[in-house]
């Protein structure tokens, strides 16, 4: 339990031990903070922190010293109130943590990060610990490149977005089918995109566990065609469908790192769109020109390791499917 009157008697002391973790910089300067105020709330007596109005309401209030009741430390809730001084504030501002980067994998931190120039209001939400450096005004090329590095780091370690790629390019009889397919994913996953970042989904909690059985689902598609070799002209209509299923699991991610009122909004967006195109380009071309030259070499080589891809994708799709119902009849 929070020791009151330790915390009492020490807060900005305590506030700056914690502060302390934390570094803020200028033009690559580190500035000095200076700690102004500490409030520590029970997780259910917190109030609201997300406009200035808020903020300063919320150290108006002494619910910590007010009550008798005992707080667990657990459920305790700390706001603090850091200044730091500089005589120019124009620049590139870099927020960054040098606490121990020692939590649990599985272990989710949202960061919400909002901006006032004057009236106008920006806001960045950030997944992490931040033991590297986030920009928190970047300019427009560096929205361009972080976003690009963000969709293609997103399309490559996204193993079923990997799958699904890399059946739909084994499956393709030639460079023009190839194409069709490629163009087919391209235009679903870009208009899913764009409508699931700005809300355009139903809002139930079942939605993003029934996506993500779908887009196991369509790896198993793939797989069956690419070994059936059963490509139709419905092929593109199919692959489009397909597309938006994982343009909504594209979404889910850009939703963690883009906020709708943050600086740049539609070069990001566009940007990681482009850097999702450039991963998938990457796999597809790889794949395309590795069985080019086993099909030069050998075809039937080809045609085993084509046909092992496949199966071996249909059955870790499967798998996927099955450990993933579970967690949809959770929430349904």
């Amino acid at each position: 339990y929070l020791d009151k009157p330790a915390i009492q008697e020490k807060s900005i002391g305590f506030a700056k031990f914690i502060a302390d973790g934390y570094r803020l910089e200028l033009n690559g300067k580190v500035l000095t903070g200076q700690v102004m105020d500490l409030q520590i709330f029970a997780a259910d007596k917190q109030s609201r922190f997300t406009n200035r109005e808020e903020i300063k309401s919320s150290f108006t209030q002494r619910w910590l010293f007010q009550s008798d009741q005992r707080q667990y430390v657990g459920d305790a809730v700390i706001d603090i109130q850091i200044r730091y001084p500089t005589i120019n504030p124009e620049g590139e501002i870099r927020f960054s943590s040098v606490l121990p980067s020692n939590l649990p994998k599985d272990t989710f931190i949202a960061n919400l990060f909002i901006g006032y120039d004057g009236d106008k209001q920006s806001v960045t939400r950030v997944t992490g610990q931040f033991s590297d450096p986030i920009v928190l005004n970047p300019s427009r090329l560096s929205a361009i490149k972080a976003f690009v590095a963000h969709g293609f780091d997103h399309m490559l370690s996204g193993f079923d977005h990997v799958l699904f790629v890399l059946c739909l390019t084994i499956g393709a009889a030639s460079l023009t089918g190839l194409l069709w397919r490629v163009t087919g994913f391209t235009l679903g996953h870009t208009v899913t995109l764009i409508a699931g970042f700005f809300g355009y989904v139903p809002k139930s909690a079942w939605i993003i566990p029934m996506v993500e059985i779908m887009i196991a689902a369509s790896i198993i598609y793939v797989a069956v065609v690419a070994i059936q070799k059963a490509a139709t002209r419905a092929t593109f209509v199919i692959t489009a469908i397909m597309g938006l299923l994982h343009g909504f699991g594209f979404s889910f991610l850009l939703s963690d790192l883009l906020g709708r009122d943050s600086l740049h909004l539609v070069t990001s967006l566009l940007s990681f769109n482009l850097g999702i195109e450039l991963g998938q380009l990457f796999i597809v071309l790889l794949i395309f020109v590795t069985l080019l030259s086993l099909a030069r070499i050998n075809p039937s080589v080809k045609n085993y390791c084509t046909n092992a891809i496949a199966i071996g994708s249909m059955v870790i799709a499967s798998w996927r499917v099955i450990e993933r119902i579970p967690g949809l009849l959770e929430v349904i």
